[in-house]
């Protein structure tokens, strides 16, 4: 999140999917990173936010087809987010960078605009744990 409410978003294409999708910052942990550091660097390679471990709020956890996959991916919330370092994208990577007002954000996710499932699971989530944030308070 940025200081004014704003998601920020990325926009991609994926091969499994060989679709553009819009999602949040993401990535796998990287060898020799813990979550936090793996969630740090994505963040900043995909985005040119840099930010610290301290500053970074666990969203929890969440299970993706648990009965086919032994894959958890961890979902974090960042406030006053600034784009204050460069994207270092892998030579595959074409990454659009939005930022979009965090209650567009969530209209977005429930229009299927948003539709990957950690980021619409963690978009919700943020919702719910910050209503005010996203609008639902005046609902």
């Amino acid at each position: 999140m940025t200081k004014n409410n704003e998601v920020v978003l990325v926009k991609q294409y994926k091969h499994g999917m060989g679709e553009i999708l819009l999602e949040l910052p993401g990535g796998m942990q990287q060898k020799n990173r813990s979550v936090i550091e793996s969630a740090l660097n994505e963040l900043e390679e995909e985005t040119g936010i840099k930010t610290t471990a301290d500053k970074l709020i666990s969203l929890g956890k969440i299970a993706n087809n648990p009965t086919k996959l032994k894959q958890v991916t961890y979902g974090f919330i960042t406030f006053d987010a600034e784009f204050n370092a460069v994207q270092k994208l892998d030579a595959t990577e074409d990454i659009q960078v939005l930022i979009v007002p965090a209650p567009q954000v969530l209209q977005m996710a429930l229009n299927n605009e948003i539709w990957v499932t950690d980021s619409l699971n963690f978009i919700l989530k943020a919702a719910l744990a910050y209503p005010e944030v996203f609008g639902l308070d005046k609902r």
